[in-house]
């Protein structure tokens, strides 16, 4: 059963279904750490090979993922056309839920997973709905609580590590756990002075930071791989310099528990 608050359209879930509802594609391979890829508007390093096949399968389709979402224990899940996913070794309840926004036609907007565990969705038109698993930590539960109370919705979650997290809502508005770095709210307070939208935010399995904010800017925090840096600056620059063929912005950035990471990006 999870926990679930009240929305435009109130989502029940821990009815019964059954797991093949997500279409597993396989028990995950090692992650190769120094192998890059980029499939459609797709570039990842480090993450399972299953994920990559299942992108590409998208790909030679036409199809771009709207968001992916790696669970501590290896498991993984890729939206596409809005409600569409696939996924692998994830729990039955957050399968249910899925399975009944896929239903609904629920756009799903982010999933977002805690150090144990736990799991969040955000879903609708205009990421109104949010659906969340029975256990969250009671810190979770008030934050969201006291968002939904100014009638803001949440669109973005992110959780390091130790457990402390970052909720983005109103595009550029944020709330973050007690136990979040200062740096990194300095860096939240900088892109909301500058009045720039939040567009993604993840942290890697050392605790570090990245958001990324007006289509093609991001901050970091030390310790956020350079190799995900590098492929944006490289991205950012042929959109500069071949306006015309190569201009990009981007949609999403998702880390492994291994600290592989793929990164979304697509054409105006």
């Amino acid at each position: 059963m999870s926990t679930n608050f009240l929305v435009r359209k109130f989502l029940k879930t821990g009815s019964s279904l059954i797991a093949s509802v997500s279409i597993a594609i396989g028990v995950l391979s090692p992650i190769v750490l120094n192998s890059s890829k980029t499939l459609a508007d797709t570039s990842a390093i480090g993450t399972p090979v299953e994920v990559n096949s299942a992108i590409q399968d998208l790909a030679n389709k036409g199809i771009s993922p709207n968001t992916i979402a790696f669970a501590p224990n290896g498991g993984w899940v890729i939206i596409h056309g809005g409600y569409g996913y696939i996924s692998s070794n994830l729990r039955q309840d957050l399968l249910e839920t899925l399975y009944k926004l896929y239903k609904q036609k629920q756009p799903i907007v982010d999933i977002a997973f805690t150090p144990t565990g736990e799991w969040i969705v955000t879903y609708g038109i205009w990421d109104e709905g949010i659906a969340t698993s029975a256990n969250l930590p009671a810190e979770v539960v008030t934050a969201i609580s006291d968002v939904r109370k100014k009638n803001k919705y949440i669109y973005k979650v992110a959780f390091a590590p130790n457990g402390s997290f970052v909720f983005v809502y109103d595009r550029n508005s944020y709330s973050v756990s007690p136990n979040i770095s200062p740096e990194i709210v300095a860096y939240l307070e900088a892109i909301k002075k500058k009045n720039a939208a939040f567009t993604d935010i993840a942290f890697n399995s050392g605790g570090s930071f990245i958001v990324i904010s007006g289509g093609s800017g991001y901050y970091t925090t030390s310790g956020i791989q350079p190799s995900l840096t590098d492929k944006i600056n490289e991205i950012n620059r042929n959109s500069v310099n071949n306006p015309s063929t190569a201009y990009k912005y981007f949609t999403g950035v998702r880390m492994t528990p291994n600290n592989g990471w793929v990164l979304l990006y697509q054409k105006p």
